[in-house]
């Protein structure tokens, strides 16, 4: 196992860096690419960033990166926009993001809805009318993760504990 190095943070990795600096360099690298490639050569790009895909260097950029982002406070008139939008094109975030609020990542709209629906009063301070009433009780929970953690989590196979066994992760059943 690699010595961490010399002055390293607490919490390091085994190659002396924290998983944030690692992508401190990274982040510079790709906002670079897409300076020299432009926002739609993602697979060209990802040739040139290692260890990433065009997929993942897309999301960077467009959910982090982007120099227009706003990831400030929302005003009024946002939280009108998107009630309104939602009105009219349902739970599209994507389109909704695309289209009237670009400034915003189609998750941090969905995240405000979410946060909207919530509220004791509509997004322009009135009181909520009958029917928005309805609509805010129809809104679907938020989701839970697809596996349950610790006890509740299911049995694993047989045969998977038969490989751990084999690697020497685990002792022999009893009984």
């Amino acid at each position: 196992m690699p010595e961490p190095s010399v002055g390293c943070p607490e919490g390091a990795g085994a190659h002396g860096r924290s998983p944030r600096s690692a992508s401190l360099p990274l982040a510079a690298q790709l906002k670079r690419l897409v300076a020299a490639h432009g926002v739609k050569n993602w697979a060209q790009i990802a040739t040139e960033l290692h260890m990433r895909n065009g997929k993942q260097c897309r999301e960077r950029w467009r959910n982090h990166l982007r120099p227009e982002l706003n990831k400030g406070d929302w005003t009024q008139d946002e939280d009108v926009t998107i009630w309104s939008r939602v009105q009219q094109l349902g739970t599209k975030w994507a389109q909704i993001s695309e289209l009237y609020m670009p400034l915003r990542t189609d998750n941090d709209i969905k995240n405000r809805w979410n946060s909207i629906i919530r509220k004791s009063s509509h997004p322009s301070g009135r009181a909520w009318k009958p029917n928005e009433i309805t609509l805010r009780e129809e809104a679907p929970p938020p989701r839970r993760p697809r596996r349950p953690a610790g006890p509740l989590r299911p049995a694993r196979s047989p045969c998977a504990h038969a490989r751990r066994l084999r690697l020497g992760r685990c002792s022999p059943r009893r009984g």
